[in-house]
């Protein structure tokens, strides 16, 4: 039962989620408008536009998405219902070594602010 309540919950969440949240919410964030002329949101800015443009730049082999799949191999073999020590700390060392493998090979087609 634990197994395929499980799996219910992922595809439900994966499907639904998306759709329902936004509405679920919306009554109660109400922040007004957020200003944008001050020093901490102008190193914020420059963070992530540092980091799109490293991304953009890297002009990689591998798309994004054969990155998240192999992921999600790994989070699915090692880290899933059933797990070990041994597989955990397989599962660390293998994401770090997809992470290093990502941010030299990924491949983002398009512009920064295109």
């Amino acid at each position: 039962l634990g197994a395929s309540a499980l799996m219910q919950g992922l595809a439900d969440g994966y499907f639904v989620l998306p759709y329902t949240m936004g509405d679920y919410l919306a009554a109660d964030i109400r922040t007004g408008a957020i200003p944008t002329n001050s020093p901490e949101f102008d190193e914020a800015e420059q963070k992530v536009r540092e980091q799109l443009e490293r991304l953009m730049n890297t002009n990689g082999t591998k798309s994004v998405d054969h990155f998240h799949k192999r992921l999600g191999k790994i989070m699915w073999n090692k880290v899933g219902m059933s797990r070990n020590a041994t597989h955990l700390r397989e599962a660390i060392v293998e994401i770090k070594e997809l992470r290093e493998e990502f941010w030299k090979d990924v491949r983002i087609p398009g512009e920064v602010n295109g």
